[in-house]
């Protein structure tokens, strides 16, 4: 019987492929940001760049952030990842993971105490967890 979360990493494995194809990890050195056909720019300080292609890819979703004391998002926008609870803001291109204070669960949603955005900025609501691995391999997977 196949289950619907093998249906899922095997779509997870397909588009890791897709993302990543044709990159050589063997010749990226370890201290500088990995720089694929996927990712066009790594920072630490300001994230990742994604070609459009990647953006499509990966699916990609974003809504624009409003000011507000908290925030109330979709449970699959948020990352728990390396015991950070954050979200992935996107700004003048580039995808940073922020961290956020979860203030509440509910069943389908999340309500956040969030910080350091701009009302220009924008908030990924869709393809977080291949961005989150897009952004690992940037940086080396400790990131």
């Amino acid at each position: 019987m196949i289950t619907s979360s093998y249906l899922k990493s095997r779509l997870v494995i397909g588009a890791l492929t897709l993302l990543f194809q044709g990159v050589d990890s063997s010749s990226a050195q370890e201290a500088a940001p990995a720089v694929t056909k996927a990712i066009t720019e790594a920072s630490k300080s300001d994230g990742i760049k994604l070609s459009p292609k990647a953006v499509v890819r990966i699916g990609l979703k974003t809504i624009p952030y409003s000011p507000a004391a908290t925030l109330t998002l979709q449970s699959g926008a948020i990352v728990h990842s390396l015991g950070i609870t954050g979200i992935y803001r996107l700004r003048d291109g580039w995808y940073k993971l922020i961290p956020v204070t979860l203030l509440s669960k509910g069943k389908e949603t999340m309500t956040l105490k969030v910080t350091d955005f701009r009302n220009t900025d924008q908030i990924v609501t869709e393809g977080v967890a291949l961005l989150r691995v897009a952004e690992m391999d940037a940086f080396g997977g400790g990131e």
